[in-house]
């Protein structure tokens, strides 16, 4: 309504703005109550939500890389933040554990890591470490 009685520029720039604050904040306006956990991917890329969380006392779960401080979160998860294949293994997971917790039962017993992708390739490693003298050890 009111953007259309604006001039053609600074209506365009003000649809960019809504258009932009929909994206990032639309969910935000069909939550009836503050969230009871919070679960963070990359906290670096995210320090606004960590933040928030941290203002309002919300517990944050949070899949850890080596460059992230782990005193930030409440629930740290070691794991490589930065594969897609990671974070879909650890977050299904997860989510399998809430929906578990909640509904009081088990999800699916069956289910097994080889059902997420990229963990259906099991490649066998071996380690050719030569044992150790005696006579390098001071």
């Amino acid at each position: 309504g009111a953007i259309e009685l604006r001039p053609k520029k600074e209506a365009a720039v003000l649809r960019r703005e809504l258009d932009k604050l929909q994206k990032y904040l639309g969910g935000i306006k069909t939550m009836r109550r503050v969230p009871d956990v919070a679960i963070v991917v990359d906290i670096k890329r995210e320090y606004n939500a960590v933040s928030e969380c941290h203002k309002l006392g919300i517990p944050i779960i949070s899949l850890l890389d080596t460059n992230c401080d782990p005193d930030l979160v409440d629930v740290p998860i070691p794991g490589n933040d930065d594969a897609i294949r990671s974070i879909k293994l650890i977050l299904g997971k997860l989510a399998d554990a809430i929906y578990e917790g909640s509904h009081g039962g088990q999800a699916n017993v069956d289910e097994d890591y080889d059902d997420y992708e990229g963990a259906e390739d099991e490649e066998e490693y071996s380690f050719d470490i030569p044992p150790a003298d005696e006579d390098d050890e001071e």
